[in-house]
């Protein structure tokens, strides 16, 4: 598949002699599970199901699992801006960690559920480039700047499912 397309599940008959994978059964059944870090391939699979199953069907609810250490900021803001955009509901559950961006996709479901021992921490914007001497990092200072109020005006309360 080309670099940059979704990867777009789509309907496969199932006959009696076929065995459904896990994978298509949880995809069917609207589970999707962001496990590991948020990198481009992860986003366009994630953003590509949720915009399938919802225009398949608007009214049901979409689960969405996190365990992540978290990742791109790119491309976690497209998988938080498609669970916005989707007219299904979308309920994010963390079942181990959601740090960083993780963090702020578990932000942007209509409900959200944290496990018992469960754990979610949200930091300050960063560069790795801080740290090196001979780059230019006021490019890469200036655009944590522009997202840092992206980040205040969208971890505003909402309501936490018990």
């Amino acid at each position: 598949m080309p670099v940059g397309l979704p990867k777009i599940p789509y309907p496969i008959p199932i006959t009696d002699d076929d065995e459904e994978s896990e994978c298509n059964g949880l995809y069917r059944r609207r589970i999707l599970i962001l496990g590991g870090e948020i990198t481009s391939e992860l986003a366009n699979i994630m953003t590509g199901a949720l915009i399938f199953f919802s225009l398949a069907d608007s009214s049901k609810k979409f689960k969405f699992f996190i365990n992540s250490l978290g990742g791109s900021v790119i491309d976690g803001i497209a998988i938080y801006d498609t669970i916005q955009t989707i007219l299904a509901p979308v309920e994010t559950i963390v079942t181990g960690m959601a740090a960083s961006m993780a963090c702020f996709i578990l932000n942007g479901g209509n409900s959200r559920i944290a496990f018992p021992h469960a754990r979610v921490m949200m930091h300050q914007p960063s560069s790795p480039y801080l740290d090196e001497k001979n780059v230019d990092i006021f490019l890469e200072l200036d655009e944590i700047q522009k997202k840092r109020p992206f980040y205040v005006s969208n971890r505003s309360p909402r309501v936490w499912t018990c």
